[in-house]
């Protein structure tokens, strides 16, 4: 049996919303008296990107690039434990208002005039310092694992982006079996098609930059995807949608999607076996939704696993959804640990 009543279903979502999705963290904020400083991975500045001109960051004292978009700021780095997080505002306003979500962990600051200081823990987490309840200009703090093991640029079988460069790549289609690698501080502008393929890894915490494309990540017919970091850029249609595929698991992904009205940030169609977790979506229409048809494509939607994850919804959709589209069955899907942090619907 499947579901036909949109308004039934997104009735659903938010009753559930109440009772289990939201839970404090255990990365809250530790006491101010550890002062044990973490390994930390400042990321290369990749050359000739735009830089945002409202904020500078600095991990443990090391400045670290915060990248611009339309509707915000980002930057990343790497830890293996607590970090001294000091954010400087150069915006034409004073501060007045400071907020620091998920508020579910409870992150604690100090404010010297326009800086702002706090403690994160190791990644992967995601944190949003919003100044002047401005969300047409929060910045995104995403913290990563300190890589351990990196692929080698000389695998036939690897697709290496290296740090500190940005690439005009136009389409990737990957093959069966290889990886794509894109290292912390590196962009890729262009989109990932993986279509009618398997055993496909894509790793790194660099920038896939697929503005412009309208069609940034694609998976259609495809099976056993392992995707394990990267931070996607989208301005025009869905920027993450895994069509009729199969065993796909994603990990700590960054989508920041807006732009146009149907800018999705991760869809699932018609696939089945789908793990999402430790990521952020923060999309102007629909975050994170689940349908059985769409485009021509279709089947049904069973066992996915979506847990740990941070939600940013604008207009016009919503944080969680499950349809419009559903003309099959969808079975086994849950939604556990979910912060919403802003649901503008």
């Amino acid at each position: 049996m499947y579901f036909t009543n949109r308004f039934k279903i997104v009735l659903t979502i938010y009753l559930l919303l109440g009772w289990s999705f939201i839970s404090c963290s255990k990365n809250s904020l530790p006491p101010e008296n550890i002062t044990k400083s973490a390994a930390t991975a400042i990321y290369p500045y990749a050359e000739g990107a735009i830089l945002a001109k409202d904020y500078k960051l600095y991990i443990n004292g090391k400045e670290t690039a915060v990248y611009e978009t339309s509707e915000g700021a980002f930057a990343s780095y790497g830890a293996d434990g607590i970090t001294e997080i000091k954010v400087v505002y150069l915006g034409q306003q004073p501060m007045n208002k400071i907020d620091i979500r998920p508020k579910s962990r409870n992150i604690e600051y100090k404010q010297i005039k326009n800086e702002i200081l706090f403690r994160l823990a190791a990644g992967p987490i995601k944190t949003v310092v919003e100044i002047n309840d401005d969300l047409e200009r929060p910045l995104f703090i995403f913290t990563n694992p300190i890589e351990k093991v990196k692929p080698s640029p000389s695998d036939p079988k690897v697709r290496y982006f290296k740090a500190g460069k940005v690439y005009q790549v136009g389409e990737i289609k990957p093959l069966s079996g290889e990886t794509i690698y894109i290292e912390g501080g590196a962009i890729v502008k262009g989109n990932i098609n993986i279509y009618n393929t398997n055993n496909i890894k894509v790793l790194g915490y660099g920038i896939i930059d697929g503005r412009g494309s309208k069609k940034t990540v694609r998976l259609e017919k495809s099976s056993d995807i392992n995707w394990d970091g990267t931070i996607i850029l989208n301005d025009a249609n869905w920027a993450f949608v895994a069509y009729t595929s199969q065993r796909i698991n994603i990990n700590n992904v960054n989508i920041l999607s807006y732009g146009e009205i149907s800018t999705d940030g991760l869809d699932v169609v018609g696939s089945s076996n789908v793990t999402i977790k430790n990521s952020l979506m923060c999309a102007e229409d629909d975050a994170i939704a689940i349908k059985t048809e769409k485009f021509g494509k279709s089947g049904p939607v069973s066992n996915v696993d979506i847990q740990n994850c941070v939600i940013f919804n604008k207009e016009p959709g919503n944080g969680l959804e499950i349809g419009y589209e559903i003309n099959h069955d969808v079975n086994q899907i849950l939604f556990m640990n979910i912060d919403i942090i802003h649901t503008l619907t």
